[in-house]
């Protein structure tokens, strides 16, 4: 403890004047001060009278030689000015040593509590802090998640194992952080006693801090003993070691996405729907009504956020299980987004869901872009833009695959083209996914086949007469379709 700390503390009890401190020195013993002693110990603190009838006084020796010191004062309000005499000299010994013992005691424990930190998970500091301080105690997130509380004591407050069960806190509590943050300017030094209107339990918090970010709050509770002045010094600085070890994790993981995009993290997540509710009213978000969700390949993903944001002000976007994920908002009066363009901005691959209106829907969106993207790695070259209703019927089909042998239903109209095509040397079967793909366009078939239309119609023409197919029946083109979307499923899979 430094000598300035000492006087502070000393000054609560006892009135001091006269204070020069030459140099904040550590102390770490206290001793009565004999003007015979000859030499004296530079971590001393010495306290006595150096003559009879002299002011008892508080000596320390600087760094440079010279003395720091204080003069001790009756702390009686009708009598400030007189001099604590012999009979005091005991009162403040005792009380400077508490203070020095006190000290002690909280470095043994962060001490121990930082010993364990060095081999353990978040979760058995926790709990060996709790038994440290003994109380329980909780960690919440900026969002007012319960990320992890301790299991050494049971939590007697119901109101608060209520938190514990839903996985957030209270609004009571939420607002009462708010205010103190507008009134009290926090620090990662400092625990603020925390009343609760509905408990008969008092909460001591501090303000967590990851990177130099604040990221949440650490939570004491007096539901074993009342807060002492030790719980109060060690709260913070339990707080970050306790956060320290979080930010090796995947709760605080990629502290540069925005707190609304901590939205997005939780429903991917499942976290609980009235949370996320809660949590989107205090950050003042509105769920959007209609929205895409988008997988995102970059070989610079930080990068590709910044882009991301300009492009889409109001998209969320997280790295969620290594991915770079971004939710849309769609504007149901705005034009069709070019996706060509936004590709070509962003230089990354976009696996792109159709629009759907239930945010909550989002994890089930997630998982199809997943078993998507898995399927178009196995089946082609990798696309730059893939839109998931166009895998739809794959998707059906790879499942399909796995209780039947899908070769029998292979359409023998397609496999004789096939074969038609390899013996002749011709096109006729892509010219027929071309055509189906078009929509029956003849004009925009023969451009994309690089082709002259009566080239076209000849081809169209040989494919009705070697399968007897209508191609203006949309029966025979919803049966033609299934057997190309069958064939190159075959053709990929190698089945």
């Amino acid at each position: 403890m430094k000598i300035s700390e000492i006087m502070h503390k000393l000054a609560h009890h006892y009135i001091l004047s006269q204070i020069q401190i030459k140099s904040d020195t550590i102390i770490d013993s206290i001793q009565i001060y004999t003007p015979q002693q000859g030499t004296y110990e530079l971590h001393t603190l010495y306290i006595g009278q150096i003559q009879s009838e002299a002011p008892l006084k508080l000596l320390n020796l600087a760094a440079n030689g010279d003395w720091n010191q204080a003069v001790v004062r009756c702390p009686c309000v009708s009598n400030t000015k007189s001099v604590l005499a012999d009979q005091g000299l005991i009162a403040v010994f005792n009380t400077a040593n508490g203070f020095l013992a006190q000290e002690r005691q909280q470095t043994n424990q962060l001490d121990t509590i930082l010993q364990w930190s060095l081999n353990h998970d978040y979760q058995t500091v926790l709990n060996v802090a709790a038994k440290q301080l003994n109380n329980t105690l909780m960690v919440i997130d900026q969002n007012y998640r319960v990320l992890a509380y301790s299991r050494t004591f049971p939590f007697p407050d119901p109101l608060w194992q209520r938190n514990i069960d839903q996985g957030y806190a209270e609004l009571d509590f939420i607002h009462g952080i708010q205010k103190i943050s507008h009134q009290t300017p926090t620090s990662s030094q400092n625990s603020y006693r925390f009343p609760c209107p509905n408990s008969t339990y008092q909460r001591l918090v501090a303000q967590l801090y990851f990177k130099q970010q604040a990221v949440g709050y650490i939570v004491m509770f007096n539901d074993q003993q009342d807060f002492t002045i030790l719980q109060k010094q060690l709260l913070p600085q339990i707080g970050q070691i306790i956060s320290d070890l979080l930010g090796k994790t995947a709760i605080f993981k990629d502290h540069q996405i925005t707190v609304k995009g901590q939205v997005l993290a939780d429903v991917l997540r499942g976290v609980n729907q009235k949370a996320i509710r809660v949590n989107a009213k205090i950050i003042n978000y509105t769920l959007p009504k209609r929205m895409r969700f988008l997988a995102i390949k970059s070989f610079n993903p930080a990068q590709t956020v910044r882009q991301l944001r300009e492009l889409f002000p109001q998209a969320l976007t997280v790295f969620y299980q290594n991915r770079l994920v971004a939710l849309l908002p769609l504007n149901l009066s705005a034009p069709e987004i070019n996706w060509q363009q936004i590709q070509q901005k962003l230089q990354s691959q976009l696996i792109i869901s159709e629009a759907y209106t239930d945010f909550f829907a989002t994890p089930k969106h997630y998982q199809l872009i997943q078993r998507i993207e898995k399927l178009t790695s196995q089946l082609e070259k990798q696309q730059q833009i893939v839109f998931c209703r166009d895998y739809y019927f794959t998707l059906l089909l790879a499942q399909a695959e796995k209780s039947q042998d899908l070769t029998v239903l292979r359409d023998p109209n397609i496999q004789h083209l096939h074969q038609y095509d390899q013996q002749n040397q011709t096109a006729l079967l892509s010219t027929l996914a071309q055509y189906i793909d078009c929509g029956g366009n003849q004009t925009k078939t023969a451009q994309k086949l690089f082709i002259h239309r009566n080239t076209l119609l000849n081809r169209l023409r040989k494919i009705t007469a070697l399968t007897g197919l209508n191609l203006k029946e949309s029966q025979h083109w919803f049966q033609l379709l299934c057997g190309l979307k069958l064939q190159q499923y075959l053709k990929y899979s190698g089945g």
